[in-house]
């Protein structure tokens, strides 16, 4: 492992020891701000209507899968295919 260095005190650097090695005092670091979590769906089906996911500045916890559009085909009397795009068939 490699040391971790810090920026405390207004931007002083100090060197986080790592790899077995010790530091003679305790180290406190804090972390402020951030986004805030996303809280949404992360499996959407399209739709016809356009769509928006609330995701701008928020933190994912992991990819966002879009579905496939909902497709469907049979034959028709013409010795043709039907092709259905989207649902309700």
């Amino acid at each position: 492992m490699a040391d971790i260095e810090i920026k405390v005190d207004g931007g002083t650097t100090k060197r986080l020891l790592t790899a077995g090695k010790y530091c003679d005092r305790d180290i406190v670091v804090t972390a402020e701000g951030g986004a805030p979590p996303y809280d949404g769906p992360y499996s959407v089906v399209p739709k016809a209507d356009a769509q928006t996911l609330p995701v701008e500045g928020k933190q994912m916890a992991q990819d966002l899968t879009i579905q496939a559009i909902p497709f469907h085909s049979t034959e028709n009397p013409s010795l043709g295919n039907t092709i259905y795009i989207g649902g309700g068939f």
